[in-house]
């Protein structure tokens, strides 16, 4: 239950760097924020509990931040952008 708590918690920092921005999430700095704030909340979640992503949940992570840029925040990313913000802040 506390992963999970957790979790929520690094989505709703990714949405608070957004806010605190007043950046649109049409814009690209605006979507890419909200992108690497939750990569960083979820490299605190990896942190705390000890390496809990093996491949399969680091591709589950990855493949829902891809799904949230291109579902939330208008395709003010592309996937490839997405994927390359991402690979460079990941590390879980």
């Amino acid at each position: 239950m506390q992963v999970v708590a957790t979790a929520l918690h690094a989505l709703a920092d990714s949405y608070e760097v957004y806010f605190v921005l007043d950046a649109s999430p049409r814009s690209r700095e605006g979507a890419s924020a909200v992108v690497l704030a939750l990569v960083d909340g979820l490299n605190r979640l990896d942190g705390r509990h000890g390496g809990m992503f093996d491949t399969i949940r680091r591709e589950e992570a990855c493949g829902a931040i891809l799904d949230l840029a291109r579902l939330h925040l208008f395709s003010a990313l592309t996937p490839e952008e997405t994927q390359e913000l991402i690979d460079s802040r990941r590390e879980f």
